[in-house]
């Protein structure tokens, strides 16, 4: 299994820090930024394999963060959304955004793994087990 290096974007703390825990218990390297700014200052100094973000954080829609980004530090960067929306909520404006995977709250951490371990760049995968 090849290593690799995510940033979990999440303004809680606790949920950060479970996520980050979790991935690293694979065997790969996780990163934390709880908001854009902190996102964007990893970006300048770290290239993520993976980005796993919020779709509600805090002042932010994760949607419209990922829209807004996927032109300049979020090229070519594979990212997925976990969120509690309604998946046909989310849906439309995720593949808009360039986004390659939804992955519903609560979020079981089998299809954490399989998101963090899938081939990057495969085809878009929305929702877990789809």
């Amino acid at each position: 299994m090849e290593r690799r290096t995510v940033l979990v974007v999440e303004d809680d703390a606790d949920c950060a820090e479970v996520l980050a825990d979790a991935i690293a218990a694979r065997g790969h390297r996780a990163l934390i930024a709880a908001d854009e700014a902190a996102l964007r200052t990893t970006l300048e100094r770290e290239s993520p394999d993976l980005v796993l973000v919020d779709g509600l954080l805090r002042g932010a829609d994760g949607i419209e963060l990922v829209a807004r980004l996927r032109e300049g530090p979020l090229a070519g960067v594979d990212v997925v959304l976990h969120t509690g929306r309604p998946l046909a909520e989310v849906v439309g404006p995720a593949r808009a955004a360039g986004i390659r995977r939804i992955l519903p709250k609560p979020l079981a951490l089998d299809a954490l793994y399989e998101a963090v371990e899938a081939p990057l760049g495969a085809p878009r995968r929305i929702a877990a087990g789809v």
